[in-house]
């Protein structure tokens, strides 16, 4: 790419910024002077549409579009090129622009062109403008990344549509409160149901034809592979790392271990390793697609025991699976996209002593217990169950309240532990921002 063709790029790409509304997120922009806003999360999730509605909503603000400079960067052929070019170009477009603090520069998924990082650190230091950036690397929230910007940038996770959020795509109003008529709970509990069929996707959430998201999701998978695996890493058995992350998909929310993923790859004819597995299911976890969750203990609890994968989307969970009896599986990844969405804490899941799990605990940046949950769409089947397991786990920890996550039931259970609250899970995903802090 030449500068003439940077400026064009500049000129056509500012013209992709809608003028039609786009839906707000419930996602809040944490910005410092000197400091590029980071904003990091898996493909096809919305995040190139919150950029544009945040330029679009500057210049309805009064920003003036020329002082808005949005690239886009979506193909290999968009990345040929230094990243000082983007500011070359910019500025010789708009030189009285240099020392103006209302520029603002919008980069979307960045992450492809070389030595970026050092090209925004650069770009900042020489005009005082603002930076936001998006990408699909989970690298992009690492101290690496903050060594590379010398600590002048803000890293924030971005996630698909919450319940809260499909709502509002679908334009239901609702108000966020304890009790609900019946007539509120139908209406809530009939969207949540399509909430589940349909993903967290935004482009899905309008989409009735079963068939057709079916394929839909499964050219996310396809690009999330070409795109921010092959394209990205120097791969020399892609189609070992393929078949590997096409099975943790359709195992999503299993434990699993390296030398499990071993054994399964080697029965499947692949000659590899523990270290070749682990730095696979690392990459995997570097394209947003899947999110890591360990055992709640020490750092020598957590490689002692099994680990699990989670597909981003929990339609995406059960892609691959054979089996249609999935609300499971799918209730508990809505469950843990919503504490990804509203709780600032951390999750793991905890095994008690004797042996019962807790889906999900969630602990503060001092690893202090604060939350158990536990998930289920078969609770009556399985009350006595989950409501023991939950108590040791209230016990062992100190907790004197906990949460089994239902598809319909609702009731306050008395122990010697504490209270178990037994909410369904439309209400908890509405709710979730405070309950969960």
């Amino acid at each position: 790419m030449t500068i003439d063709e940077m400026k064009r790029k500049i000129l056509s790409d500012r013209e992709l910024i809608s003028a039609a509304p786009l839906k707000p997120r419930d996602f809040r922009v944490y910005e410092m002077d000197g400091m590029a806003t980071v904003i990091v999360g898996a493909r096809r999730i919305g995040k190139t549409s919150f950029m544009k509605r945040y330029a679009s909503d500057l210049i309805d603000s009064g920003v003036e579009p020329e002082r808005i400079c949005y690239l886009s960067f979506f193909t290999s052929a968009d990345l040929d090129f230094p990243f000082s070019m983007i500011e070359d170009a910019y500025y010789s477009l708009y030189p009285e622009f240099q020392k103006d603090k209302s520029v603002w520069f919008f980069l979307d998924e960045v992450q492809g062109i070389k030595n970026w990082g050092g090209g925004v650190a650069h770009l900042m230091e020489a005009h005082p403008c603002h930076v936001m950036i998006t990408g699909s690397s989970a690298k992009m929230l690492s101290a690496d990344l903050a060594d590379e910007l010398r600590g002048r940038c803000i890293p924030q996770k971005f996630y698909p549509l919450s319940f809260r959020e499909f709502l509002s795509f679908n334009d239901i109003e609702y108000e966020l409160k304890e009790n609900y008529s019946d007539s509120e709970r139908n209406i809530l509990r009939r969207q949540f149901d399509l909430y589940m069929a349909r993903s967290s996707y935004p482009q899905l959430c309008h989409n009735d034809d079963a068939e057709l998201r079916q394929i839909i999701l499964n050219s996310y998978f396809d690009l999330t592979f070409s795109r921010d695996i092959i394209d990205r890493y120097d791969i020399s058995r892609s189609a070992m790392l393929r078949y590997l992350m096409k099975r943790m998909t359709k195992n999503s929310g299993a434990p699993f271990t390296l030398r499990k993923l071993v054994n399964v790859l080697e029965s499947a004819g692949y000659k590899t390793s523990l270290p070749l597995v682990s730095s696979y299911i690392e990459i995997m976890c570097d394209t947003c697609f899947m999110n890591e969750l360990t055992i709640y203990g020490t750092e020598k609890e957590k490689e002692r025991n099994a680990k699990k994968l989670y597909a981003i989307d929990h339609q995406a969970a059960v892609l691959f699976r054979e089996f249609s009896s999935s609300s499971g599986i799918i209730l508990e990844h809505i469950i843990l996209l919503t504490i990804m969405h509203y709780s600032s804490l951390k999750p793991s899941y905890f095994r008690s002593e004797d042996g019962y799990e807790t889906d999900f605990l969630l602990s503060g940046s001092d690893s202090e217990p604060r939350h158990l949950i536990q998930v289920t769409d078969e609770f009556q089947e399985s009350r006595e169950r989950e409501i023991r397991g939950l108590e040791c786990a209230m016990k062992e920890l100190n907790l004197s309240t906990g949460y089994i996550v239902t598809m319909d039931e609702e009731e306050t259970i008395s122990s010697a532990y504490g209270l178990i609250r037994v909410i369904p899970a439309w209400k908890f995903t509405l709710n979730a921002s405070t309950l969960l802090n």
